[in-house]
């Protein structure tokens, strides 16, 4: 397999069906020869393991890894905004010491809009 010419990282909001369409884009994007990395919140992609066709699928593709990261949210009795603070409080400064670690460097970060914390860290790399 050839060298790939650049390293994408997405980065979904940790909700079913934000992961499910950015996986649709993951698979164009590593179809079209990117290096692709997932990044899924630890709650989420214990979920994909309950849909082992989900996980056979996109580790048949060169240059596509899972990874993950935990968002720090309890889920069970707390809404959606609790997400938010859980990854700026937890998730941020993980996120920001893998990016920094991470080999092939990243050449592009896509996240869901509302994931400030994916700009911000960004910025500061």
């Amino acid at each position: 397999m050839s060298q790939h010419s650049s390293h994408v990282q997405i980065f979904p909001l940790p909700t079913q069906g934000n992961v499910n369409s950015m996986l649709k884009l993951a698979e164009l994007l590593v179809l079209a020869g990117l290096k692709l990395t997932f990044l899924n919140s630890d709650y989420v992609h214990e979920q994909l393991l309950h849909h082992p066709n989900v996980v056979s699928r996109f580790t048949k593709y060169v240059g596509f890894e899972f990874h993950t990261i935990p968002d720090g949210h309890p889920r069970a009795g707390h809404g959606f905004m609790e997400i938010y603070e859980s990854l700026k409080s937890i998730t941020k400064p993980i996120f920001k010491e893998m990016m920094v670690k991470m080999k092939p460097r990243v050449d592009c970060i896509i996240a869901d809009g509302g994931l400030g914390i994916a700009v911000d860290v960004a910025q500061e790399i």
